[in-house]
């Protein structure tokens, strides 16, 4: 049933409910950090500083919830986003615009996306990927910090997981409040909007503060848990049938999501972008099923395809070029690839060098 269904784990909706964390903290001694690589630039390393990066040090406290082993650490630019150089504000090949995924959340350089497209490419890259946004506030956080820059191409992400759960009608005062924000206000605002930053709150004369590893992760055999998430594992198939004929509603509010997609195409028109782009990124959910002739009849699969093509309708009504990033990861059991341990992360190492190769082989490379 698990190879012929396939479908995610639902630990935390079965009456187990076991925490991701305490999920990532088994999985990381289990397979003995086999998923998670030690060969990052430190920041106080010669090449991270080469860099010369203008802004704060921040660190994340995320390893508990995606790696189970190391938290980031990085230096901002001058408006709060991750590792850009300030000098790309004036003149940029191509800005990258999108969520925690461009962000490459708990991923230090190199291995992050942005650090894994420049080595395939000598164009510069912006970065403008912020944890948590939703396409409208991504709109407002591009229009308030390039008004002054001349940008060649522009590569909008929308990520499938939840990139619909925000309506613009219900945040348009925020919107406006993000596009008219002053350089000072911009800057807490992005770096106190990612979880775990306390960049106001944490001593970073703290030695602590300096350290990638994971705090709190003494591994403590609990065998009990451990059949539990055997369990749940072995019967993901069940799960699966339970779900395949259930009945979904659509996820995008489609006049809403066209309309921010339209005040962006204005936006780029006034500026001269030459190429703009929407790359649609898969979610967990979807990879997580086997890829075979069932998924034609799987009501969860009809739903993330009806927002997908939703999506590319709206994009090439504005004038973008689509980019179907589903494809680079149609693969057999690839999430035991992409994601740290097979688990609903954010992507690893891997699954951000499958996507900037994507991005480079469809976009950048021409």
């Amino acid at each position: 049933m698990k190879n012929l269904l396939g479908g995610p784990v639902l630990y935390s909706h079965s009456q187990f409910k076991i925490k991701n964390s305490d999920i990532i903290k088994y999985k990381s001694h289990y397979y003995k950090f086999s998923q998670v690589k030690n060969d990052f630039y430190k920041y106080y390393s010669i090449k991270y500083n080469e860099e010369n990066y203008s802004g704060k040090l921040i660190k994340i406290f995320c390893g508990k919830e995606e790696n189970g082993v190391f938290d980031l650490i990085y230096k901002t630019d001058k408006f709060g986003f991750r590792e850009n150089s300030d000098k790309l504000y004036k003149q940029v090949d191509y800005v990258l615009l999108g969520d925690s995924f461009i962000f490459s959340i708990c991923i230090n350089k190199p291995n992050d996306l942005i650090s894994q497209l420049k080595k395939k490419s000598n164009k510069t890259l912006l970065n403008l990927g912020v944890w948590g946004s939703q396409p409208w506030s991504q709109l407002a956080y591009f229009q308030n910090v390039t008004k002054d820059t001349n940008i060649e191409n522009l590569i909008w992400f929308f990520y499938e997981g939840n990139d619909y759960e925000q309506p613009f009608i219900k945040m348009e005062n925020y919107y406006n409040k993000i596009f008219t924000m002053n350089k000072k206000d911009l800057f807490n605002l992005i770096t106190t909007s990612t979880v775990g930053s306390y960049t106001n709150n944490l001593n970073i004369n703290n030695k602590n503060f300096y350290s990638y590893e994971v705090e709190n992760t003494k591994f403590k055999k609990d065998y009990l848990e451990i059949i539990k998430i055997k369990f749940l594992e072995s019967i993901v198939g069940i799960h699966s049938v339970i779900k395949f004929f259930k009945q979904y509603n659509n996820l995008l509010n489609y006049e809403d999501y066209n309309g921010i997609v339209k005040k962006m195409n204005f936006f780029l028109k006034e500026k001269n972008v030459k190429k703009k782009y929407i790359y649609y990124i898969p979610s967990y959910l979807r990879l997580s099923y086997t890829n075979n002739y069932f998924n034609n009849f799987n009501n969860q699969i009809n739903q993330l395809n009806f927002l997908k093509k939703q999506v590319q309708q709206i994009a090439e009504k504005n004038g973008f070029e689509f980019i179907d990033g589903t494809k680079i990861f149609n693969k057999k059991n690839i999430v035991n690839n992409i994601f740290f341990y097979g688990l609903p992360t954010h992507f690893n190492e891997k699954g951000y060098e499958m996507m900037a190769e994507d991005i480079y082989e469809q976009i950048i490379k021409y």
